[in-house]
């Protein structure tokens, strides 16, 4: 795969994830208190975890998915792979939460088949980019895609945990 072809594979989950993301902040206003707090807390909120996980692993190249494959296959920095896998875990377990909030009664069916179509496919460019960084790094197609698998592993199952408790949490929705 080309740089090209990787570029536009990328640009077409960004702008899948814009789009998701522009429906749900359109909800949340729907559902939101005064003034939006609840809405203004959850963008805080995600733009401070973001920062924080910037900061902590830093901007450097070994940051990314690459790190992680050199701090497991040559075991060093083994720390700086446990916080990775972190970050891709609950960057995993927040689109459950995405996908299993969509299906609250109070909006529309369709909304949380939107998303859900809408992250599914996400995944596939995200997956295929893990797998293209590892495999030329040495990583067996099978291992790689294995790597890439397990990164949405929580994705359906928060889904499942938040469908059951977005009632006990009506206040907190649109956070």
């Amino acid at each position: 795969v080309n740089e090209q072809t990787l570029a536009l594979a990328n640009t077409i989950a960004g702008g899948m994830m814009l789009a998701a993301s522009t429906s749900m902040l359109e909800h949340s206003h729907e559902h939101s208190g005064v003034y939006d707090w609840q809405l203004l807390v959850g963008l805080l909120a995600g733009a401070l975890f973001i920062m924080c996980s910037q900061r902590i692993l830093g901007d450097d190249e070994e940051a990314g998915i690459e790190g992680l494959h050199g701090a497991i296959m040559e075991r060093r920095h083994f720390n700086k792979a446990v916080l990775i896998f972190t970050v891709m875990f609950c960057h995993s377990a927040a689109e459950g939460v995405a996908v299993g909030v969509c299906f609250d009664s109070q909006l529309n069916t369709q909304f949380g088949l939107f998303i859900s179509i809408l992250l599914a496919v996400h995944n596939m460019p995200e997956g295929l980019a893990m797998a293209l960084v590892l495999v030329p790094r040495g990583v067996s197609i099978k291992w790689a895609s294995v790597i890439a698998t397990l990164t949405s592993v929580p994705q359906p199952i928060v889904a499942v945990i938040a469908f059951w408790f977005v009632d006990a949490f009506k206040s907190l929705l649109p956070v």
